[in-house]
This record gives structure tokens, sequence and C-alpha cells, in this order.
């Protein structure tokens, strides 16, 4: 029995070293939290903080960095990005799974826009990635467009899930300039052409029971109440100069719900692999 406690304990953790790879890459600035050490926050955490940018953004009445959506969203008064590390998900986001039923659909809700793109969400599934279905925009601007979703005259813009329960998906954006090319972003960032993750995802578990109003498509506004939300933001401009744009990470801000970010093809080959060492250990043991 002794032999059989240490195996499982062996496996489990394993399961978490796995899984709990932190998404990348980045660029060398965002992967030593230079942003984050700028702010104040340090990088205790290990976690890569985006640049704290449109604070004081003339003629902009909302500030709209990634700690303000949260703070719309929350009630809270978190003053920099830094001060919402401890929300970041750290593990892989690349591949979600849709989580949705007969009674429940996955939903996507546009929080903010701070970008001067015109910016298009949409989803794929991963067994036919060139497929992308468009659920967000095109929209563009900067602040949060002046709905939080307190009321049906403030909903948010929301899509539902186009996947059928149990589909594992990806999300792409495709963000077009007012001149320049038209760039694809993807959370996969091996399909990114810089090869960089353009994506960071917050849990706002603190978010789970609460009721917003959301409006999808031309149907009337009507009240939603979460399941388990995540915030999903993304930089939408190149490589440039060492740099991925501006670094803040605020390009496109939107919910998710009724959805779980899982292990990326690598993890569970790391996993595998573990547990194929492990059973050598076991017949050694025995």
């Amino acid at each position: 029995m002794k032999k059989l406690s240490l195996i499982i304990a062996v496996c489990a953790l394993m399961a978490f070293t796995a899984s709990g790879v932190n998404a990348q890459p980045f660029t060398p600035t965002v992967a030593g939290d230079t942003y984050g050490i700028a702010q104040g926050g340090g990088n205790i955490l290990a976690v890569p903080t985006p640049r704290d940018n449109n604070d004081n953004l003339a003629g902009i009445p909302n500030p709209a960095d990634i700690n303000d959506a949260i703070n719309l969203l929350l009630g809270t008064a978190y003053a920099r990005n830094s001060d919402v590390d401890f929300l970041r998900v750290v593990g892989p986001d690349e591949t979600w799974q849709d989580l949705s039923s007969t009674d429940f659909s996955g939903e996507y809700a546009l929080v903010s826009l701070t970008a001067a793109n015109s910016n298009t969400l949409s989803v794929y599934d991963v067994t036919a990635p060139a497929v992308k279905v468009p659920v967000l925009g095109p929209v563009s601007g900067f602040g949060f467009l002046g709905k939080d979703g307190l009321t049906a005259a403030t909903a948010f813009t929301a899509a539902l899930s186009p996947f059928a329960g149990g589909t594992n998906f990806g999300f792409s954006i495709k963000s077009v300039p007012v001149s320049g090319p038209t760039n694809t972003w993807d959370s996969n960032p091996t399909s990114n052409p810089d090869g960089l993750d353009h994506m960071l995802t917050y849990h706002l578990a603190a978010l789970s029971g609460q009721t917003i109003w959301i409006k999808v498509g031309a149907n009337p506004a009507s009240e939603y109440t979460f399941y388990d939300p995540y915030l999903i933001a993304w930089e939408d401009k190149p490589l440039l100069n060492g740099l991925l744009g501006d670094e803040d990470f605020d390009d496109l801000v939107f919910l998710v719900d009724r959805v779980r970010p899982i292990p990326e093809p690598i993890s569970m080959v790391l996993f595998g692999s573990g547990l194929a060492g492990l059973a050598g250990l076991r017949r050694k043991l025995s």
C-alpha cells in the first residue's frame, strides 16, 4: 500500500508540473517581467506583467489597461497591471474546451477596446484550424465604449459559442490597421508569424454567480449569470525592434464563460512519459 501511495503522489506532482508551464514564448522584456518590476509588483509570482500604458491618454475618458477592465467587472480599484498578476492563468491557454450543454451555451462577451486597429475575434475547432468562425467584431476604439453590463442599456456585446459541447478550440484575432498589412494572431503561438504569445488569460472566479446584461446580435438585451469566467486580453501589433507592439496586451479584451483551458499536447506527452517512468519505478519497488 505504501508503494502505491508513493506512485499516486508522484503522479499528482508531475501532472501539476506538466500543466503549470507558463504561457510562452514572450519577448525578453515581458518574459523578464520588466513592466511588473517597474510597476512595483516585482516578479515574486513569476508572472510576466503587461505594460501599464493607457492610464494617462489625453482626451480619453476611460483608462483601458487590463486592471481597469477587471475593475469595471469586479468593482475593484486595482491601480496597475501588476496588481492583478495573481489572477493570471500561468498554465497552458492555447487550447480550450467548450463546456456548453443543451441547457447552457458557451458565451463570449466584449469588455473593452483600446485599439487603433479594427479587430475581429474568431474561434476555430482544433481539428480544422483553417476554418475561423467570427464571433465578435470588427470593432475599434479606445476605452470601454460606455458599456458596463449593469443595465440593459449598457449591455455587453456578446456572442454564443458556435460549437457543440466538448469541442476543443482555439482563439484568433484578425487585426486590420488604418494602413499597412492585416495581421492574424492565434492563441497558439506556433501559428503566429513571429512565434510569440499575443494572448494573456485571467481567471475571474469572483464573477462566478454574478449577473450582467448582454446583447447577442439583434436580440433584445438579456441577463446572464456567470458560471466560471475568464478574461482574455490581446496584443494586436507585430514584433518590432525586440518589442511586441506596445506590450500592453489590451487591444482586444473579452470575457469567455462555460469554457476552460486544457493542457497543450506537449504537456500531455510529458505527463505520459512521467507515467511510463513511474511504471518502471513501480516494477523496481515491487
